[in-house]
């Protein structure tokens, strides 16, 4: 038997074996449902490894290609993979620390304060919105709207009482089961570090298991294009992560010289929220508005808004165009059309593989013409 009739048959079954298992699953579904209930929570941290391995292979390997550049120095050539892990890790922890010495206990008094006031804030809101709703024009349109009778309602204990306090809380207490935790964060982080070690060894295993049951010729397509998404997913984690960080500081920034309250939360939300793309900046400003609005002054709120709308008009027009469409080669209709589509179909999932799943395609149309083109001109 050839190599050719091996991976048929193989294949083969591999289809009959499949066909079993899926019968099997569908006429057991309580009992796959609670195995997997139970295996999620031993295999959680080895899930939870393998994105963190993925996500530090981004600097990791960027520094690894640094680190064979240096001619001179032959240790480092010979073990840059090694070298670049720990330094990975290294500066991981720094910036861990420096956001738990600096930033954390800003954070903190800065919720704590909220929390503490937010009864006084939200009875301010209320008696904004009375004021507001004194206007017998305005109260014929929340009329029209049929929003008026909620708009008496407001309350504070209303307002707990939507959003399910005791669930709230409850939720919270399970998930600071501290030593439960904390050893699942110890296993994944040290299973990551190995991973990130063999990164190189499980994908020529991976590719060595395609070539077994692909043909070569459809092997060597599937993994060329396998790769360009890993790039290109890589490449977009890297530029979105770079553009939070830049929206996140000049938020900070902006907000300070504003002299909000809480600029420096407030600053850390809206870059966090802008790294969802489209509708995170959205709610970044909704958010911070609102807050701003139970914190400070109208004269305040009305600056902050225009401050970050004209800010996520310069990132969306400008930044991120620059960041997405020049390094992945398609224009900016692309980008927004990408997010939109991505967003309706799958949500935020959609919106984040959006752009990377563009350009493969992109890249698989232009191999497809650039393989046509050329079978005419061989024909001709």
């Amino acid at each position: 038997m050839d190599q050719s009739q091996f991976k048929r048959w193989l294949s083969y079954l591999l289809l009959i074996v499949a066909g079993i298992v899926v019968y099997a699953i569908v006429n057991n579904l309580a009992a796959v449902s609670a195995w997997f209930h139970t295996g999620w929570r031993y295999l959680s941290p080895f899930v939870a490894a393998a994105v963190i391995a993925y996500l530090l292979d981004i600097p990791c390997g960027w520094i690894e290609r640094q680190l064979r550049r240096l001619a001179g120095v032959p240790f480092l050539r010979k073990h840059a993979r090694g070298v670049s892990v720990l330094i990975t890790y290294a500066v991981t922890v720094a910036i861990i620390v420096f956001i738990m010495r600096l930033l954390i206990p800003e954070i903190a008094r800065s919720v704590m304060e909220f929390v503490v006031n937010i009864e006084a804030n939200f009875g301010q809101l209320v008696a904004f919105v009375t004021e507001i709703t004194d206007n017998e024009r305005i109260v014929e349109i929340l009329h029209i709207l049929g929003i008026e009778a909620y708009i008496a309602d407001l309350s504070f204990k209303s307002v707990f009482d939507a959003i399910g306090y005791d669930s709230l809380w409850n939720s919270m207490s399970a998930v600071l089961s501290v030593p439960l935790y904390l050893l699942y964060t110890l296993i994944a982080i040290a299973a990551s570090v190995y991973l990130l070690l063999d990164v190189k060894r499980i994908g020529a295993f991976f590719a060595n298991l395609i070539h077994v049951f692909i043909p070569q010729r459809n092997a060597e397509v599937l993994i060329r294009y396998l790769g360009e998404i890993n790039r290109y997913f890589k490449k977009f984690l890297a530029w979105n992560t770079i553009d939070g960080v830049i929206i996140g500081v000049v938020s900070v920034i902006g907000l300070l010289i504003i002299g909000v309250r809480y600029p420096i939360v407030l600053g850390i939300v809206s870059g966090v929220l802008n790294m969802i793309p489209y509708f995170g900046a959205i709610a970044g400003v909704v958010l911070i508005v609102l807050i701003t609005l139970l914190t400070d002054s109208i004269g305040k709120t009305v600056a902050t808004f225009v401050f970050l709308l004209i800010l996520q008009q310069l990132d969306g027009s400008v930044i991120k165009v620059k960041l997405y469409g020049g390094s992945f080669k398609i224009t900016p209709f692309l980008v927004l059309f990408s997010i939109t589509i991505g967003g309706f179909l799958y949500g935020i999932v959609g919106m984040i593989v959006a752009i990377p799943a563009v350009a493969v395609l992109k890249l698989m149309v232009e191999d497809a013409i650039a393989y046509k083109l050329k079978k005419n001109a061989a024909e001709s």
